[in-house]
Formats: C-alpha cells, structure tokens, sequence
C-alpha cells in the first residue's frame, strides 16, 4: 500500500508552518528588540530556535554565549528574567485597551478551509 492511500486526512498548521515559512515578521522583530539594546544579531542566530515560545527562544538566545556576552558588553549587567519576557499576546492586548478601543483576535483557520474540511 503506498502512502498516499495510507491518510483519511491531513491537517496543516497553516498559521505559521505552512503559510507564513520563512517569514520575515518574526525575525525583524527579534532583530530590532535586540538592536534597540545595542545588540546586532544575525538571522541565523534569530532564525536558530524560531518556534519556540518566544520568551523561551528570548532566553535561548540570551543563553547563547556570544549574545550573553555582547548581552553584557551593551548593557552592563546579564540578561535578567524581567529582560526574557515578552508579555505575551494578552499583555499586549491589555497595553492596546484604552487607545483606540479596537482589538481583534482570530484563533483556528478561516471559515472557508474548515466549511472544506467538513464538505
């Protein structure tokens, strides 16, 4: 049996995986968090533990000994706790409330792939 007829069906992670691979958003904006403290890393050192958590890859590559060390040289002290985290989406949302008043979040694929899913 060969083993495309091995599968009733499969599910893509489309936010991220398939879709977005090799995107630039995530990178530039480690890049430019890393520069506005005096640091310049290169994409593969961002690109090196891209998907993980992002306070988890924040302190990988602050775990990383010649960004610990440029860490250091830039800012005088080690990367703390406080400085690997990244407040997550619901910080950011909360920070957001009170501006403008407008939010929007999307969780799951669009209705269009799951009305397909279902057909």
């Amino acid at each position: 049996m060969s083993l495309a007829h091995r599968f009733d069906l499969v599910i893509f992670d489309w936010a991220g995986t398939t879709v977005d691979f090799g995107c630039r958003a995530p990178v530039d904006a480690l890049l430019e968090a890393f520069q506005r403290h005096g640091l310049s890393l290169t994409e593969p050192q961002i690109r090196r533990d891209m998907g993980k958590a992002k306070a988890d890859h924040v302190r990988a590559l602050l775990d990383d000994p010649a960004v610990a060390g440029a860490w250091i040289a830039a800012t005088g002290a080690p990367a703390s706790a406080a400085d690997c985290d990244t407040g997550g989406p619901d910080r950011a949302a909360e920070r957001r409330r009170g501006r403008d008043g407008r939010d929007a979040a999307r969780r799951g694929p669009p209705d269009r792939l799951v009305d397909r899913l279902h057909a």
